[in-house]
Order: C-alpha cells, then structure tokens, then sequence
C-alpha cells in the first residue's frame, strides 16, 4: 500500500532542538514526535515575488526532512519542517 502525502503549507509547531539547532522533537495536534534520525536539511532563500516586495516575508528558510516516531503503535513517519528567522512549521507529512 503506498503512502499518503499531506501538505500544510507551515503550520506553526513547537519544535525542541539540540544546541547546534537539529531539532529533536516537536509537539503537534496534541502529540509528541521523537526524532529518530534527520533525513535531510536544505536552504531556501528568498523567491523572486518576496524580493519584489510583493509579500513581506522576507530572509531564507531552512527545511528539514526527518523521521520521527510518537510513541504510539502507529510506528514512525516522515515529516517535513522548516525555520525561519521567526518560527517553526510543518510543512508536510509522508505515511
């Protein structure tokens, strides 16, 4: 059976780190999430419309790919966050 794959454009999450800022952990819709091991990790700067001014977002983003476990029977998950200068978000989901 594949997986499924659900986007949320980055909702805020309440995301633990490690001193260098690896995140270990993260709270989310009433549960907590273990990070078991980081995937990947990549650097976005800013989209041509943010440097036209035409939204005020502005600076880079950092996105984070891990595997994460809840503790529960449901085994682990992919999650994919991001960072930026102001707040953490989940961006999406792979089952």
């Amino acid at each position: 059976m594949r997986g499924v794959n659900k986007r949320y454009g980055g909702r805020s999450v309440q995301v633990r780190t490690d001193p260098g800022g690896t995140p270990t952990g993260f709270r989310w819709k009433g549960r907590e999430f273990r990070v078991r091991s980081v995937l990947d990790r990549w650097v976005e700067g800013e989209a041509w419309w943010q440097a036209e001014g035409l939204l005020s977002v502005s600076g880079q983003r950092t996105f984070w790919r891990v595997e994460c476990t809840s503790g529960s029977v449901q085994g682990t998950g992919v999650y994919d966050l991001s960072v930026t200068a102001q707040r953490w978000g989940i961006e999406q989901v792979m089952d």
